[in-house]
């Protein structure tokens, strides 16, 4: 399960190692997300029922909160299942498999994410982006939407990983 999540990798000859993330580790992960991700916003903005949404403002509430308090462990837990919520409203569950697994995968990268606090306004301003145009049922705009929130995010902690690799 750790490896799954990549925060130990299997080496020949030298068993378990725990995981350092790069940059370029990092950058591979998202080339695959944001599309994949983007797609299944695109997807569920047609589909998001009046609950969803609800779910999806709440959750909104509370991520902001848990943030403006860094509450950093609940803030990713809250930001996951904000995210999750919204790829599940795709109803294509090979998908949701696939960007649930490749975001476990990326835990370790978004373990920086604290350390670029200058970002939070940014993401929350993102996250409403991204709420509204579900909202308005316009799938190409949340789709967008969901493209420029990862992108951004995966250049910031690019930028504190420091290896210049930020796609």
């Amino acid at each position: 399960m750790l490896e799954r999540e990549g925060l130990v990798q299997s080496k020949s000859h030298r068993g378990v190692v725990v995981f350092e993330p790069s940059g370029t580790d990092l950058c591979e992960f998202y080339e695959i997300r944001v599309p994949l991700e983007a797609l299944a916003t695109e997807l569920a903005a047609s589909n998001l029922t009046e609950r969803v949404l609800e779910k999806m403002a709440t959750l909104l509430t509370r991520l902001n909160t848990a943030s403006s308090k860094s509450n950093w462990k609940l803030a990713s837990e809250l930001n996951d299942e904000f995210h999750l919520t919204i790829y599940a409203a795709a109803q294509r569950p090979r998908l949701y498999q696939l960007i649930a697994e490749l975001r476990a995968s990326s835990r370790a990268h978004i373990a920086i994410f604290p350390k670029v606090s200058e970002r939070i306004e940014q993401t929350k301003y993102e996250h409403e982006m991204i709420y509204e145009a579900c909202q308005a049922r316009r799938p190409k705009k949340a789709a967008k939407a969901m493209a420029v929130h990862l992108e951004h995010t995966v250049g910031a902690i690019s930028e504190v990983l420091g290896d210049g690799s930020s796609g």
